[in-house]
C-alpha cells in the first residue's frame, strides 16, 4: 500500500504550488495628450481617449513643456467623468511655470511648496486617488485655466500614467486539470487513510 502513496502526496503538493502562484507585477501604461494654449483670463481642454480597459491601481500625471510667466494666474485640473480632481491652483505667486511638472501622489513635496529650485515632481492639491479603482477606458481630460488678466501661455503636451491593479495570475487550462486531478488524489488518500485506520 506504501507505493501507492508517493503519486497521492505529490499531487495536492503540485495543486499548492499552482495555488500560491503570485499575481503578475503590474506595469504602468503611459498615455500622451496633446499640448494647448493657457489663454489669457480663459481655459483650454486636452482630452485623451483610452480604449485599453483595467482597473486603475494609482495615476500620475505629467505636464511638458510649459511656459507662463505667472504661476499665480494658473490652475489644472484632471477629470474622468463625473471625478474632478484639482492638480494646481495659483501655486507660486509670480514665479514662472516651465519645462515638466509631474503630479504623483507619492511625492515627498505638496504642491503648496511650489516652486523648489530644481524640484519637477509635486504631490497634487488633490489626491489622484480618487480615480483608483475606476475603470481606465473612456475620456480623459486636462483644463488648463488662466484666472487673471494680462498674462497668458502653453504647454506642449501632457502625459498619463496608470498602473493597472494587481489581480492574481489565473491558472491555464492545464493547470486547471492539474488540479482537478489533486484533488481527487487528495479525496482518495484521505480515503484509504479511513480504511487502514478502521482495519486497524
Amino acid at each position: 500500500m506504501i507505493r501507492f502513496l508517493a503519486p497521492f502526496v505529490a499531487a495536492p503538493l503540485a495543486v499548492a504550488a499552482i495555488l500560491a502562484t503570485p499575481a503578475a507585477a503590474a506595469t504602468t501604461v503611459t498615455y500622451s495628450g496633446a499640448g494647448a494654449p493657457i489663454p489669457d483670463n480663459s481655459f483650454t481642454l486636452s482630452t485623451i481617449e483610452i480604449a485599453d480597459s483595467f482597473l486603475i491601481d494609482d495615476v500620475n500625471v505629467s505636464i511638458d513643456d510649459l511656459a507662463h510667466n505667472f504661476s499665480g494666474d494658473v490652475q489644472f485640473f484632471l477629470s474622468k467623468g463625473d471625478v474632478v480632481v484639482q492638480l494646481f491652483r495659483n501655486h507660486g505667486f509670480n514665479s514662472y511655470l516651465r519645462d515638466t511638472l509631474t503630479f504623483d501622489d507619492a511625492a515627498a513635496t505638496p504642491i503648496t511648496s511650489f516652486p523648489l529650485v530644481g524640484l519637477s515632481v509635486y504631490r497634487p492639491l488633490q489626491a489622484l486617488e480618487a480615480f483608483n479603482g475606476l475603470n481606465s477606458a473612456g475620456t480623459w481630460t486636462l483644463k488648463a485655466v488662466d484666472t487673471v488678466s494680462g498674462l497668458s501661455g502653453v504647454y506642449g503636451g501632457w502625459r498619463l500614467e496608470l498602473t493597472p491593479s494587481v489581480t492574481a495570475a489565473v491558472p491555464e487550462p492545464g493547470a486547471w486539470a492539474l488540479m482537478i486531478v489533486g484533488f481527487g488524489a487528495a479525496g482518495a488518500l484521505l480515503r484509504q487513510r479511513r480504511r487502514a485506520a478502521v482495519a486497524a
